[in-house]
């Protein structure tokens, strides 16, 4: 199953959520889209990002929103299973 995750500006919740889904035996891919975040978003990213190799951060240069962020997320998301889940991570 492949993960979209959409966030803006809300790293503790973000640092929570990928605590639990990198150790789901459903997962095979976690996509984060992040809209342009400027508090410590962007570095937990990357943090999980060189801990796991399927969770991969695509970092946008403006907020985009949730709807324009899904449709990145889900071009982005190449996985085995035909199923997908979506999380708005956005205050």
């Amino acid at each position: 199953m492949c993960i979209i995750i959409i966030t803006h500006n809300n790293a503790n919740t973000l640092s929570k959520s990928l605590n639990s889904l990198v150790d789901s035996e459903l997962v095979d891919r976690i996509i984060i889209v992040d809209n342009n975040s400027i508090d410590d978003t962007q570095s937990i990213i990357k943090e999980f990002m060189a801990k796991y190799q399927f969770v991969k951060g695509l970092f946008l240069n403006k907020s985009v929103g949730f709807v324009a962020g899904v449709n990145i997320g889900f071009k982005a998301c190449r996985s085995a299973e035909p199923y997908f889940a979506l999380f708005n991570l956005m205050p």
